[in-house]
């Protein structure tokens, strides 16, 4: 049925013109509460937990402390994590993701790129500059507590913060790193020096004196296993693969760490 307002919205061919939809207010669309505010919200918990786990450890840290240290209510924590040891899980997944994009940003802005020095400065730097990660990659008793402990052993190591044989491997079909090297060998050595480095951090050692030891160590390791004029972007496609499957993985282990610990 045609109304007045249909009857001006009819052009000269006889058609009924139909208007383009017009926007939500403004006022309307502000007040809708935004999917951001929920993760600013957890990341203000998350920090708020991080600094009181690397201060007190994980056992000594309640839910109450991390609440008064956030600014908000307990309830208000229990609305984004069930429990406390959600928050250590979704710390550990964060700072793991984190540090892995991080590496990936870096490696693709360095005119270098995906070397084995520039690999092994930068996943060490991350280490150096980030006490929970440290505490994560030593597994760190007094600071991740049992819980964490056990969450950082075993399948999560190699996969997510190692230099395993399969990340030799991946890089020597690259060509970035000498085809001749016995790939467990190779993986143990830098994966064992990068645990020292970051044990290092504990020490009172200056962070220059402590990056400049890193990126000598880095060195070493190119001129002694490394090329340069490998496939950049078989390295990075394999990295980005190897990152991903240990993000899969440490998901795996923190649903199976639940279960035994219920």
């Amino acid at each position: 049925m045609l109304n007045k307002r249909n009857i001006d919205q009819i052009n000269d061919s006889g058609q009924l013109v139909i208007p383009a939809r017009q926007p939500v207010p403004e006022r309307i669309t502000e007040s809708l509460p935004p999917h951001s505010k929920r993760l600013k919200k957890e990341d203000q918990i998350l920090n708020s937990a991080q600094k009181l786990i690397i201060q007190y450890g994980f056992d000594k840290t309640t839910v109450e402390e991390i609440a008064r240290e956030a600014g908000v209510s307990k309830g208000a924590i229990y609305l984004h994590f069930p429990s406390k040891y959600a928050i250590l899980d979704r710390l550990v997944e964060r700072e793991t993701r984190k540090v892995l994009e991080d590496l990936i940003q870096h490696l693709d802005a360095d005119s270098r790129g995906y070397t084995v020095f520039n690999i092994y400065k930068f996943s060490v730097r991350a280490l150096l500059h980030n006490p929970f990660l440290a505490a994560m990659y030593t597994r760190d008793r007094k600071t991740l507590g049992e819980y964490g402990t056990r969450l950082m052993s075993g399948e999560i190591g190699r996969a997510g913060m190692n230099f395993s044989a399969d990340f030799i491997r991946h890089f020597q079909h690259a060509g970035m790193i000498d085809p001749d090297v016995n790939p467990e060998v190779l993986g143990h050595i830098m994966t064992g020096l990068k645990y020292g480095l970051a044990g290092m951090s504990a020490v009172e050692i200056s962070p220059e004196k402590l990056e400049a030891i890193s990126d000598l160590t880095g060195e070493m390791f190119q001129r002694a296993f490394g090329r340069e004029d490998g496939d950049q972007a078989a390295a990075q496609a394999a990295l980005k693969e190897m990152f991903a499957a240990g993000l899969s993985l440490l998901a795996q282990l923190q649903t199976e760490q639940k279960r035994s610990a219920s």
